[in-house]
């Protein structure tokens, strides 16, 4: 069963994941059956920067105010940059600058 059967997502929904363990093959698996035209994936966390290969493009960006949105296309993953002290992690945004990214996208 492929999941584009099941209908449960709509090309302008954002999506929310949580949870511990297991996550990002998740995203990943869904942007990729459901999404592949756009979809922008961040975090409000830390990613392995490991998983930067599974999107099509990567972003890194400060700002959320600096998205284009007209320059998205395909999987792409936008991040603040490396984790402080870790060298294998990404970081992602906090609330306030995921709310911005979201009223872009919007």
């Amino acid at each position: 069963m492929r999941l584009s059967s099941l209908h449960i997502f709509s090309e302008s929904d954002q999506i929310a994941w949580v949870g511990a363990g297991g996550k990002t093959s998740l995203i990943f698996s869904v942007a990729k059956e459901l999404f592949k035209n756009k979809c922008l994936i961040t975090t409000t966390t830390k990613m392995a920067s490991s998983e930067l290969s599974l999107s099509d493009h990567t972003l890194i960006i400060n700002n959320p105010d600096d998205v284009n949105i007209d320059h998205l296309s395909d999987i792409t993953l936008i991040y603040r940059g490396l984790a402080d002290n870790e060298k294998t992690k990404i970081s992602g945004y906090e609330e306030g600058n995921l709310i911005k990214l979201s009223d872009i996208l919007y």
